[in-house]
């Protein structure tokens, strides 16, 4: 048995029209309503310096 990690493909599990839905709202709204539960995940980064 080898020694080290896998990374396992995970399936996308939100419905696209509910993505279609969210679309049109600013991130920053939909942010404050689900009180900043990092929804962009470790990956997000500003675009600015």
């Amino acid at each position: 048995m080898a020694a080290g990690f896998r990374i396992l493909p995970r399936p996308r599990q939100v419905d696209a029209a509910l993505v279609e839905r969210f679309r049109a709202l600013p991130v920053a709204n939909v942010s404050d309503v689900m009180s900043r539960l990092t929804a962009g995940g470790a990956r997000l980064r500003p675009m600015h310096a």
